[in-house]
């Protein structure tokens, strides 16, 4: 892994608890944004998971995550919930070139995102325990048991003081503008 600041460009790290809705308001902004995001890139993700229509992403294995990460094929890559995730290192140039990259990042990572990109975004969205509980459970990943699990863990911390919240609670349009107006 390169060392940064990288810039001009800027990074838009989406960050939020599963359930809050960040790939929806991502999908949505991108549609809006339609032709004229054309300085606005929206990368797939890597991860050690099959297809979903929930969060658009490359599948991938995990013995070919590992080598394609041992090749440095990924700008910074983290491990959660037992699943393995990389950002493509496309992100870097793109970034070097004065472009808006938009990704869904885990929170942990955020600390290396800030020592790495000059211009970063943190976009926290967030959702109250019931509207992510009823979305979790639509997805059909995972069991009652394992959702109510998820929702008792304690750590998640929306009040980073740098980041930008969005409400999910509502109509997505409505979140989905307050996003359109950071990304702009």
């Amino acid at each position: 892994m390169e060392a940064g600041p990288f810039g001009p460009g800027r990074l838009v790290a989406v960050v939020g608890p599963s359930g809050s809705g960040k790939d929806s308001i991502m999908r949505a902004a991108q549609k809006a944004l339609g032709a004229s995001s054309g300085s606005i890139v929206f990368p797939k993700r890597f991860v050690t998971r099959a297809p979903d229509s929930h969060e658009d992403h490359v599948p991938i294995a995990r013995d070919a995550f590992r080598e394609a990460a041992e090749a440095g094929a990924f700008a910074f890559s983290w491990e959660a919930h037992g699943l393995c995730y990389g950002v493509p290192r496309e992100v870097d140039e793109l970034v070097s070139r004065g472009r808006t990259v938009v990704l869904n990042v885990s929170r942990s990572v955020v600390p290396l995102l800030r020592q790495r990109y000059a211009n970063l975004t943190v976009a926290t969205i967030t959702a109250d325990a019931g509207t992510v509980a009823r979305r979790l459970a639509g997805r059909g990943r995972e069991t009652a048991e394992e959702i109510a699990r998820r929702l008792a863990r304690s750590g998640w911390d929306a009040s980073d003081p740098e980041a930008i919240e969005i409400d999910n609670d509502g109509p997505l349009a409505k979140a989905v503008e307050r996003f359109l107006s950071i990304l702009r």
